[in-house]
């Protein structure tokens, strides 16, 4: 098996989600992860993904872990405030 690198992967995933393959990008974005846990854009993408797929909890937790590696991150900020109130849950502050 090749070894792919993380950043390989996330480009993978940044064109598939595009074109209506998003459990393809979803699996590349879990990659990411799985080899650097601190990509806080894999983190934030698979937030956006798992919410169009209706997985809000896991998507809560991805933006979560996103904000917490990029604090300033607005557009983070804005996507978890969208999924928590989408889940009934009270928006960060």
């Amino acid at each position: 098996m090749i070894d792919i690198p993380a950043d390989a992967h996330f480009n993978l995933a940044v064109l598939l989600g595009p074109r209506n393959q998003l459990d393809e990008a979803i699996a590349h974005l879990r990659r990411v992860i799985e080899i650097s846990p601190r990509h806080a854009d894999a983190h934030r993408n698979l937030a956006v993904g798992l919410g169009l797929q209706g997985k809000l909890d896991e998507a809560i937790r991805h933006d979560r872990t996103s904000l917490r590696l990029q604090p300033r991150s607005a557009v983070t900020r804005d996507h978890l405030n969208a999924l928590l109130k989408a889940a009934g849950r009270p928006i960060s502050p």
